[in-house]
């Protein structure tokens, strides 16, 4: 079980959901504010644990400091904006649907 996290492949399959669920929470609006500002400051450590961590599993060549290093990491925090919107949509308010239809002229049938 421990062997996910040694060579990393499998704690990024665990982690990615994870940070996306958390920031897809915090983007929603429902739920307790305290809830939220804590999904949220969680999500966010994904910024500094990838500039941290890239180098031991992927080398010196993916370093922030390199261009590209700097390019897919602007592509891992973006994907991770869009994953962190799309898992907001489930959390939205439900609005209530009249069962009436109505006609372009306002009255019901």
């Amino acid at each position: 079980m421990l062997s996910i996290f040694e060579d990393g492949l499998g704690g990024g399959a665990i982690g990615v959901p994870l940070y996306g669920m958390l920031g897809g929470y915090a983007l929603s609006g429902r739920g307790p504010r305290w809830a939220r500002i804590v999904s949220g400051a969680v999500a966010l450590t994904a910024l500094p644990i990838w500039a941290l961590t890239v180098t031991s599993f992927a080398g010196p060549g993916l370093a922030l400091e390199t261009p590209r290093g700097a390019w897919v990491a602007a592509y891992y925090w973006s994907f991770l904006a869009v994953l962190s919107l799309a898992c907001a949509i489930p959390h939205r308010a439900v609005t209530p649907q009249s069962t009436a239809h109505r006609w372009p002229g306002g009255e019901a049938r």
